[in-house]
């Protein structure tokens, strides 16, 4: 199967890209920057910082939790309630993966073995998120157990 993320085909990106013995794509003369900018950390005598003007830039506040003091405490008992929705999903796709991946069964186990540690570390991380809130809503003293 491949999976082709969106926007990178303008970056060239191509997964059926021949590669060379030593798993690296082989060159086709262009590169993420275009032109010819490949550079190779291992092959050079610099601190292995590779500088480029075409990185994904990701806010990483968009992954973390700050936001929660700001945030009413009603929305947090809302979350609450939808992150526990969601930790039943994800106990039932454990329970009963074929029902969510219909090609459950031509998978091999090593791609299975990765889906059944997404869904644990999605659990995980709802636990979590439920825990944060909890603490807050503790904290503001409108937690209700």
């Amino acid at each position: 199967m491949t999976v082709i993320i969106p926007g990178n085909e303008e970056r060239g990106y191509n997964p059926n890209q021949p590669r060379e013995p030593n798993g690296r794509f082989a060159s086709t003369g262009g590169g993420a920057g275009g032109g010819n900018s490949k550079k190779s950390v291992d092959n050079s005598d610099e601190s292995g910082i590779i500088e480029s003007k075409n990185l994904l830039k990701l806010r990483m506040q968009f992954f973390a939790e700050a936001d929660i003091a700001k945030q009413d405490s009603n929305s947090l008992k809302r979350s609450i309630k939808k992150f526990e929705k969601r930790i039943a999903e994800h106990e039932d796709k454990l329970a009963h993966p074929d029902k969510y991946a219909p090609e459950w069964n031509e998978y091999n186990d090593i791609r299975k073995a990765g889906l059944l540690r997404h869904w644990n570390k999605e659990i995980r991380n709802f636990k979590e998120s439920i825990d944060n809130r909890i603490a807050e809503l503790k904290e503001r003293g409108d937690y209700d157990e």
